[in-house]
């Protein structure tokens, strides 16, 4: 979270989700049969910005593309706050304590349409089950405490997404709608 942007290097990426060494060569307790490796988290705009994006000219493509990676970015921020996370052990109580790591590093990749070939914005984002702590070794996740997080935190990218990107698009407006109504979904 907070990263520079640059592109990944896949080999780079598949070592530390595989193997969980970090870039910087650093790498944390092994793998055991059951453990996670990483999550594939998935932010998806809504369909009608999907679509917005795939008819719509440059400007609005780079619209829609830029309040997709804000949405993704407000979302990652909030997932950094809220979920991470690791425990570690308390010498004193006996018990573990949770710590909050100082970032969450991931790797995204974003794709355009979906398996059917219609439009479908949207972006995995692999974050490794071996982060960074403050003083440089690699510890995991807290799986405790973020995995409500993680289901409530990720809707926010399409939500945010529309938000930002409906309102300056032209000719599109907003319209009061009433979900319980079925009569009133489009």
């Amino acid at each position: 979270v907070g990263g520079s942007g640059s592109a990944a290097d896949l080999d780079v990426v598949t070592r530390w989700l595989d193997g969980g060494v970090a870039p910087c060569g650093a790498s944390g307790r092994g793998f055991g049969a059951r453990s996670v490796h990483g999550f594939d988290l998935t932010f998806c705009a809504p369909k009608s910005v999907s679509v917005v994006r795939a008819r719509g000219d440059d400007v609005i493509g780079k619209a829609v593309a830029d309040a997709h990676a804000h949405a993704i970015a407000a979302a990652m921020e909030y997932l950094a706050q809220h979920a991470g996370y690791t425990r570690t052990h308390n010498p004193v109580t006996g018990a573990k304590d949770l710590v909050r790591l100082p970032a969450i590093v991931a790797a995204s990749f974003q794709h355009e349409t979906s398996r059917a070939g219609d439009p479908h914005l949207h972006t995995h984002v692999l974050v490794p089950n071996r982060q960074a702590r403050a003083d440089g070794s690699l510890v995991s996740i807290d799986g405790k405490s973020s995995s409500l997080v993680v289901s409530s935190g990720a809707g926010l990218s399409g939500v945010s997404t529309g938000m930002v990107v409906l309102p300056t698009c032209p000719g599109s407006r907003w319209i009061a709608t009433d979900t319980a109504d079925p009569r009133r979904r489009r």
